[in-house]
């Protein structure tokens, strides 16, 4: 027979005699709903005199009282419960996966499993969801399908904050990383070397200053140093410094923090040739090139606008090439369109007449001089300086495209840990940056539009519990089949003609009356 308990002579005989599950019992309530819990035996203590008392073990809470029935708890779990999200985000985290996978496999080098896969997953999200805060990163993480490919990752806010904050800590793992990459860059290839500020008004970390731009912006900055690999367009280590701190300046101490100790660097005209060149000695597999001012000495010590050849290209540059020391070269090159749109601006700022050195100045329009440590051809200088560029854009999309143009943290070992997530964030968007434009899928569109089209294709749980990609449009369907994420859409048959093209409606089949049409007069005549 089974047993029923009440503990308190508070709750009404009624509400005892009300029919509940066999072995509970009623606690008391000031509201007249009363909770029923499950009693689950007894326990006997001993006693002072020897002897045993039996003491109840009470379970779970299993219903309610109210009304004059029993209700028993659902056993449904309610909505918003943990990890229910039965339609997910998934191409464009699996596309950042697929580009990414070796990444994870560096940071294992570096990092426990556990550690290594929540900078991977935090760098994932920042990729693919532009300017998203820590805050926000679990709630994404539980949307995406990065919860069946890669599960129970704590991206707990408070768990986040000192995660980032440790990772800052240890930031020689950081620097091993990056040495790590840099190693794998060859001879061959063009490394370029240039710093972009980055907002962070915190007023206690020693990498916030005042910058060259803060008059303009009233915001103070840290200076954030990368070298790009323009051979295979993607960043391949960075560094941060305090805002202050000048290009020039920085570009020894990245060199030597870095490991860098191969490759032909490039960089802008804010670098002086010496000043890489004192940055570089000592590592004889490093070659430089460099652009000088236009007010030189040395660019009129040389004559370097009696140019006296021609590129090869579909635009002719004139070009000239100079050797001026042992291991020191000149390049210099003009290009007429630009020559032309320099002295038109030039013209449209004098209105009252032209400066006594006119002519010498006009030498200088459109033109463009380097010094190297290297013996290279003309040719090569001049694509390798539009390669340059690649770093320019590579910026925008780290700011735009992304969103990293401020910090997320204060203290300076957060934002150094920070910044590493968004150099690998940075790093896997540069990837898909180039995988989408390899595949013309940038042919139409930015990048901003592709990924809004991966965000559209998502996975759906079905009744059996199993994953399935949803549908969509056929139009997407066919863009996205072009990353390799899907295979080509199946069309029903007969509606391709042999030639490829969409077979139309047969004549007739729409219009089974005699077609009208109007004569010359106006008026309407069946045909």
């Amino acid at each position: 027979m089974p047993i029923h308990f009440t503990i308190d002579m508070a709750v009404p005989e009624d509400v005892r005699k009300v029919p509940r599950p066999p072995n509970t019992v009623v606690l008391s309530s000031k509201t007249g709903r009363y909770a029923v819990r499950q009693r689950l035996g007894c326990r006997y203590v001993p006693r002072e005199n020897g002897k045993a008392r039996r003491v109840p073990i009470d379970g779970p809470i299993v219903g309610h009282i109210e009304n004059g029935a029993y209700v028993p708890l659902d056993d449904i779990a309610p909505l918003g419960d943990e990890g229910e999200v039965d339609v997910k985000d998934w191409a464009n985290v699996a596309l950042c996966d697929r580009l990414s996978k070796d990444i994870l496999e560096d940071l294992r080098r570096h990092y426990s499993g556990d550690d290594a896969l929540r900078i991977y997953i935090m760098a994932v999200l920042r990729c693919c969801y532009e300017g998203i805060s820590d805050r926000l990163l679990r709630r994404q993480y539980e949307e995406t399908y990065l919860t069946e490919m890669y599960p129970h990752v704590n991206l707990q806010r408070t768990a986040v904050s000192d995660f980032l904050r440790n990772l800052g800590r240890s930031c020689k793992r950081i620097s091993d990383f990056m040495r790590g990459r840099v190693k794998t860059v060859g001879r061959d290839d063009t490394l370029v070397i240039d710093g972009t500020l980055q907002h962070d008004d915190s007023s206690v970390n020693s990498l916030s200053a005042v910058s060259r731009k803060t008059k303009l912006t009233k915001r103070q900055d840290i200076l954030v140093m990368y070298a790009y690999n323009a051979t295979r367009r993607e960043p391949v280590c960075a560094s941060v410094y305090p805002g202050n701190m000048q290009d020039a300046r920085a570009v020894k101490s990245f060199i030597e923090d870095n490991g860098i100790d191969r490759g032909l660097i490039v960089a802008d005209r804010g670098f002086l040739p010496s000043a890489v060149a004192e940055a570089t000695e000592g590592r004889p597999e490093i070659r430089w090139l460099v652009p000088i001012r236009r007010g030189s000495d040395v660019i009129a010590e040389h004559d370097m606008y009696s140019f006296d050849g021609v590129l090869k290209g579909r635009r002719k540059i004139p070009c000239r090439k100079v050797r001026i020391s042992e291991d020191r070269w000149l390049y210099s090159f003009r290009d007429p369109e630009e020559a032309v749109s320099e002295e038109t601006e030039y013209l449209n700022t004098r209105p009252d007449g032209l400066d006594p050195d006119f002519d010498e100045l006009r030498r200088g329009f459109g033109t463009i001089t380097f010094m190297s440590n290297a013996d290279l051809d003309p040719e090569l200088v001049y694509s390798i300086y539009d390669d340059r560029w690649l770093i320019e854009l590579m910026f925008r999309f780290r700011k735009q495209g992304q969103a990293m143009d401020d910090t997320r943290e204060n203290s300076e070992y957060s934002v150094m840990g920070s910044d590493f997530v968004d150099f690998l964030a940075n790093l896997m968007g540069s990837r898909m940056l180039a995988h989408m434009g390899d595949r013309g899928l940038l042919d139409n569109g930015t990048y901003g539009d592709a990924m809004g089209l991966l965000e559209r294709l998502k996975m759906t749980r079905v009744g059996d519990g199993d994953w399935k990609v949803r549908r969509i449009a056929l139009v997407d369907a066919e863009a996205v089949e072009k990353l390799g994420l899907v295979s080509k859409p199946t069309v029903p048959n007969g509606t391709i003609t042999a030639n490829g093209k969409r077979r139309g409606r047969p004549p007739g089949s729409k219009d089974k009356k005699p077609r009208k049409s109007r004569n010359a007069s106006g008026t309407v005549e069946s045909s």
